[in-house]
């Protein structure tokens, strides 16, 4: 449905970076079995890291469903139907 990355002419953020990186997050339709998803992935493991080389992948649902603190994705308004992606380092092999 949508992709959230500052290469895009369309990002907030665009007009204040100079570069970008390969942390972006996309929303996935209704219809679209988020777990089935990401199970499916071969390259990208589950995880929550910003300070590794590897490659990650999060579904929002899985913050979402946590207590709402403070800092809560819930409170930014992030949808149920995101997915966040790190790319990392592997070897191309």
């Amino acid at each position: 449905e949508r992709v959230n990355h500052p290469a895009y002419s369309n990002h907030p953020g665009k007009q204040t970076l100079a570069g970008y990186a390969g942390l972006f997050s996309f929303e996935v339709a209704e219809d679209v079995d988020i777990p089935a998803f990401v199970d499916a992935l071969r390259l990208f493991r589950i995880g929550v890291s910003w300070g590794g080389h590897e490659s990650l992948v999060v579904p929002a649902k899985a913050s979402l469903e946590q207590t709402p603190g403070l800092n809560s994705m819930a409170r930014f308004g992030v949808s149920p139907r995101t997915i966040r992606f790190n790319v990392g380092l592997e070897s191309f092999e």
